[in-house]
Parts: C-alpha cells; sequence; structure tokens
C-alpha cells in the first residue's frame, strides 16, 4: 500500500477526525509520516517495514489476522 502526501491527509481527515487538528500541527513534515505510520498500522492493521529491512525469517500470516475493512 503505497501512500502520497494528500491520500494520507484525507485519511487522517476522515479516520482521525479528533486527531487531526493537532497532527496537522506537527513539524517537520517527517514527524506526521511517522505518527502517521502508527495511526495506518491501527486502522488497517498488518505488518510496517521500511525500504531498507531485510527479512531473515518468514512472517507468520497468522499473527496478521486483524482487519478493519
Amino acid at each position: 500500500m503505497f501512500w502520497d502526501d494528500e491520500k494520507l491527509v484525507n485519511f487522517i481527515k476522515t479516520e482521525f477526525t479528533w486527531y487531526y487538528p493537532k497532527w496537522a500541527e506537527i513539524e517537520p513534515f517527517i514527524k506526521k509520516l511517522d505518527t502517521s505510520r502508527y495511526m495506518l498500522m491501527h486502522f488497517y492493521g498488518g505488518i510496517y517495514l521500511d525500504v531498507d529491512v531485510e527479512c531473515v525469517t518468514p512472517f507468520d500470516s497468522k499473527g496478521t489476522a486483524h482487519h478493519h475493512h
């Protein structure tokens, strides 16, 4: 799943309406992105990996069964 800035802002406005005003004040923007990862994980579940991560053992799909949608 890939997110551009506009899509991310719309997601926060829609799904985390109560938090959006505080989130919008966060500076620098990279800190907003860091915070957004937790929101996305909370909403969608799953596993987050940064692009510089190498998996050395397989994931157990049983641990990622929580889905909002």
